[in-house]
């Protein structure tokens, strides 16, 4: 091949090759471009609408409608509080439908009244944890809340009758907001176990027959 086509040919490459990659170049600059404005349009629409978006949006108008229905059938699901006035008819009828024993009746032979209703006078001592979540007579300490007696034996001190195991639930703790140690009180409940030979009573009503004495 001549020499002067020989140049010409390898011109050409040059020219080709420059021509190729100035397209590149600028193909690039105009991809980088268009990636930029989306970005920039996105964030704008981020910043700007996304608040009136999740406004409109189906998940956020469910929930903005539920809110008002699971609140009212949470309020419809709590048990209302009962007046003093129901709370004294409901243990009045309790009581007329109890076995009237003594403390020391249900230690001398507590499987003797296992499941039946029974109630009894005490000297209130004071609550306590004793008891609670033990596994083979089981009341969660989360619910409930022990209690004790004073021993009926016993006048010249005062010691709890601590064999006794008495568990009041406590959400009805406002049945009880005005007991005081030293209180005369009526036990009305129900015996459900005899683990360690002992009586488990859950307690329905604690009513206080006789104030302590004030000390001046």
């Amino acid at each position: 091949m001549p020499p002067a086509n020989t140049t010409l040919i390898k011109t050409c490459f040059i020219a080709l090759s420059i021509a190729a990659f100035i397209g590149i170049k600028a193909s690039s600059a105009n991809l980088l471009t268009l990636v930029e404005h989306n970005f920039e349009r996105n964030h704008f629409f981020t910043a700007s609408q996304s608040a009136e978006l999740q406004k409109t949006s189906p998940a956020s108008a469910v929930s903005t409608a539920a809110s008002p229905k699971k609140e009212k059938a949470e309020k419809e699901a709590a048990p209302a509080e009962k007046s003093k006035a129901e709370i004294e008819q409901a243990v009045k009828e309790k009581l007329a439908a109890s076995k009237i024993v003594s403390p020391l009746d249900l230690l001398k032979a507590p499987d003797d009244y296992l499941d039946q209703q029974i109630a009894f006078t005490g000297t209130f001592n004071g609550f306590s944890a004793l008891g609670l979540d033990y596994k083979k007579a089981f009341r969660d300490s989360r619910d409930f809340v022990a209690f004790s007696v004073l021993r009926p034996d016993v006048t010249a001190h005062k010691i709890p009758l601590a064999e006794l195991k008495l568990f009041f639930p406590r959400k009805k703790s406002t049945e009880v907001t005005n007991i005081e140690s030293g209180d005369v009180i009526q036990v009305i409940g129900k015996p459900f176990s005899s683990a360690l030979g002992e009586p488990w009573v859950d307690v329905e009503h604690i009513k206080v027959v006789k104030k302590a004495a004030v000390k001046k």
